[in-house]
């Protein structure tokens, strides 16, 4: 059985009080409009799993690691339109929180937001293959590389998103996570030094063994170091947030 008072208190609105204050009215249009938008951004999110999976962009191991967030944002959007549906069908908060399907879809909900939480440093480390393969990433794909990743995104996301949801070593729980993305972010300098240095020296020696495919492996580092940066500066930011203004007790 999940815990009513540890899950309701993340992302639902009281409509007992606002039905009290007469604002539920502004409320329920609110959850419409909320509802209305998340359908939309489900055929977007849709286009961009396509563009991943589909199409040759990105390295096939950067482009899974990348999918795993429309990935779970598809079972978090529907368990936010269940939650959406639920709140408009039964109005009184007592009733509502002791709903188990309710609650199931808060816990998965708030348990998959936490993929997209602890996302960045896991492409910034699969570029750190990428680099320590140069020789041969594009011929020798190393699937075993984009598997590895994306199990341990999904362990730690659920994970870290359990003690966060039930309230257990919260402090620590923030300072592990904020300390990774800090790594992640350290390591994006350190590999767009080391990948441009090798890259000047590729252009000024013609005479050179690399193939077309690492010098185009190398300009994907280096042109991924960037959003990698801010993705994880982001995350760090949004970590701190979500912890400040997170329920106590």
């Amino acid at each position: 059985m999940l815990s009513p008072t540890s899950m309701y208190k993340l992302t639902v609105m009281n409509m007992t009080t606002a039905a009290i204050e007469q604002t539920d009215t502004i409320f329920r249009a609110a959850l419409i409009l909320e509802w209305v938008l998340i359908s939309i951004g489900f055929g977007e999110t849709m286009l961009l799993w396509y563009l991943l999976r589909y199409t040759n962009q990105y390295h096939r191991n950067l482009a899974m690691i990348v999918e795993q967030l429309p990935n779970q944002y598809f079972p978090s959007l529907l368990a936010r339109m269940y939650m959406i549906y639920k709140q408009l069908t039964i109005p009184n908060t007592a009733e509502l929180i002791n709903d188990q399907s309710f609650l199931f879809a808060v816990w998965l909900r708030n348990s998959l937001l936490f993929v997209a939480f602890y996302f960045a440093p896991f492409p910034v480390i699969e570029r750190c293959f990428a680099t320590v393969y140069m020789q041969d990433y594009e011929t020798n794909k190393r699937r075993w590389i984009s598997y590895l990743l994306s199990t341990i995104l999904y362990i730690t996301a659920f994970t870290s998103a359990q003690f966060f949801i039930f309230g257990s070593y919260r402090e620590v729980h923030i300072f592990l996570i904020t300390s990774f993305n800090l790594v992640a972010f350290g390591l994006t300098f350190v590999m767009e030094r080391y990948n441009k240095k090798r890259y000047s020296k590729l252009r000024k020696n013609v005479n050179s063994d690399y193939s077309l495919s690492v010098r185009a492996q190398l300009s994907e580092n280096i042109n991924s170091t960037l959003p990698f940066k801010v993705m994880c500066f982001l995350d760090c930011l949004l970590r701190f947030s979500v912890h400040f203004n997170a329920p106590r007790g």
